[in-house]
């Protein structure tokens, strides 16, 4: 073992006790490869898409997601979760011959609205945590919801009209 990926393997083990997480869960930050990223930043274009609105990358929902698995209450949650992607990518290249980022945009419509239909738990768990993340960043609360600063009167009865999405809160 040469001295630098010694320190580097040190350094690595040091943080995940300081954080009390498994090394595990660090690979977000460990450098699994940019493949990695990219596919799974494909998952969650999938699945809010920009369109006349910045999509769920643009908000940073991917490292929302990575971040909230490993500082879950749930001991075993990030190594489910870390099965699940693993199954999530080896049926990609089982059915498609190729990894997830790579399909076209139908392709991935397609590999996702058949997972969603089989109720799979990982794909169930990455669309929440998608929806979670984007409709609680300021991407998703200011340019997709319209945003009303509290405080203000409560207004049970609001016109909707086409600018108006929704309401991130009730003004």
């Amino acid at each position: 073992m040469e001295r630098r990926e010694l320190i580097r393997s040190l350094m690595i083990t040091g943080l995940g006790v300081s954080l009390r997480v498994p090394i595990s869960d660090l690979w977000c930050t460990a450098g699994r490869g940019v493949a990695a990223g990219e596919e799974f930043a494909a998952i969650v274009d999938a699945i809010i898409p920009e369109t006349d609105t910045p999509g769920a990358v643009a908000a940073g929902v991917p490292e929302f997601i990575l971040s909230a698995i490993t500082k879950t209450d749930d001991p075993g949650y990030a190594e489910r979760f870390e099965a699940g992607w693993a199954a999530f990518k080896a049926e990609s290249l089982l059915k498609h011959e190729t990894a997830f980022h790579v399909l076209s945009p139908d392709q991935r419509i397609a590999h996702l609205t058949s997972l969603a239909e089989l109720n799979d738990e990982f794909f169930n768990d990455i669309r929440r945590w998608t929806i979670i993340g984007y409709f609680t960043s300021e991407i998703g609360m200011t340019q997709s919801l319209t945003y009303n600063p509290v405080p203000g009167k409560y207004l049970p009865c609001v016109e909707v009209t086409d600018q108006t999405r929704g309401e991130a809160t009730y003004s």
